[in-house]
């Protein structure tokens, strides 16, 4: 079994104090001096502060409310992390703002906040070994931005979140080992060649009967498309829809 660093942190708003859970720093509590100044990072405060050394931290779970600069700490300043859990993370207007772990070529694993709301821009693009993102706590997920998982390294099966509106242009760009995406019966919109390039993708599936007005090619021509009974007529008539080989759902 790989053996590796695991963190646990506990962030409280902006009076910030910070518990520390590892192999080598056991039930250790750091406070932090409150800031006026929103660009300091709390996550640094509480790490620096313990002398931790940041290159080895493979794994990471953070509570509280965190900055973008808390997330380009975990993307720039630790070179071996792989595994992240943000489900219990407050972030600024429930973003994932554009670009906080491009290229973060390490990730394999992030577990995304339960009150997100959107995904920016280029937010994953790049992470070649990210293979499983878990949306199952995202209740008020809306929106994945441009390009936010293109190139990752998402396989199997994609389960997106009952609350999602919105798939972005290029989204889902070049994700060659995705082999299945089941699309939310909230969906209004896809963009422009998000599944474009995912040289695996075989299947996608939706529970709505009547299809989505598409007006550009999402890259998914000759992929299965499990759709309800009722609305196979209505697909094989709709635009971009019926050059997908589309089939009753299971």
């Amino acid at each position: 079994m790989r053996k590796g660093v695991f963190l646990f942190i506990f962030l409280i708003s902006s009076a910030f104090s910070g518990v520390i859970k590892s192999e080598t720093f056991t039930g250790c509590a750091f406070s932090v001096v409150e800031t006026k100044n929103d660009s300091v990072s709390a996550l640094s405060a509480v790490l620096y502060s313990s002398g931790y050394d940041l290159s080895s931290i493979e794994e990471l779970k953070v509570r509280g409310e965190l900055a973008d600069v808390d997330l380009h700490l975990m993307r720039d300043s630790m070179p071996q992390l792989r595994i992240v859990d943000l489900s219990e993370v407050h972030l600024e207007d429930n973003r994932l703002s554009d670009k906080v772990f491009m290229n973060k070529e390490t990730l394999e694993a992030v577990k995304l906040p339960e009150t997100l709301q959107s995904i920016g821009w280029l937010t994953f693009v790049g992470c070649k070994a990210l293979e499983n993102v878990d949306f199952l706590s995202c209740k008020n997920l809306q929106i994945i931005g441009k390009l936010s998982f293109s190139g990752c390294g998402l396989k199997g099966d994609l389960v997106l979140p009952p609350s999602v509106t919105t798939i972005e242009d290029y989204a889902f760009y070049g994700d060659n080992r995705l082999k299945s995406v089941r699309l939310p019966a909230s969906l209004v919109t896809i963009g422009e060649l998000a599944f474009k390039d995912c040289t695996q993708l075989e299947i996608l599936l939706t529970e709505q009967v009547e299809p989505i007005a598409l007006s550009s090619n999402i890259g998914a021509k000759g992929v299965v498309l499990q759709v309800p009974k009722k609305g196979i007529k209505a697909y094989k008539k709709a635009k971009v829809w019926k050059d997908c080989r589309i089939s009753a759902s299971k």
